[in-house]
């Protein structure tokens, strides 16, 4: 087996595990909104607002990475920091351990696109 293909083969894997855990994280998220609904964004301040459009981000990235890893993880990790840039501006601090998780996937994506791209490469 050439080394392209077991890099090609690796990359999938990486792939497959963001895909994995992207599906895993947003219906977490999910069970938040159906359990507690969705607040009416209009009436609520601004810093809420621009962290929903934060999560809106984190979401797409996790869209997008499915067949582009390399955008889907820069978006995600964008929206991550989106997020914590909000929670900062708002005077809350840094966000808590478990909203840094959502930004797993994007990493996965990052390295399946790492990987890949070495593809025709020599170490």
């Amino acid at each position: 087996m050439s080394t392209a293909m077991v890099r090609s083969t690796a990359g999938a894997g990486w792939q497959w595990a963001a895909r994995v855990a992207a599906v895993l994280l947003f219906g977490f998220f999910m069970m938040f909104v159906i359990g507690e609904g969705f607040p009416p964004l209009g009436k609520q301040p601004l810093s809420v607002q621009l962290m929903f459009a934060a999560w809106g981000v984190v979401f797409l990235g996790y869209l997008v990475g499915w067949n582009l890893p390399l955008a889907g993880g820069l978006l995600t990790l964008a929206g991550v920091a989106m997020f914590n840039a909000v929670q900062l501006w708002a005077g809350g601090g840094l966000a808590g351990p478990w909203f840094w998780l959502f930004g797993l996937p994007g990493v996965l994506f990052l390295i399946a696109a790492w990987v890949k791209g070495r593809g025709g490469r020599q170490l």
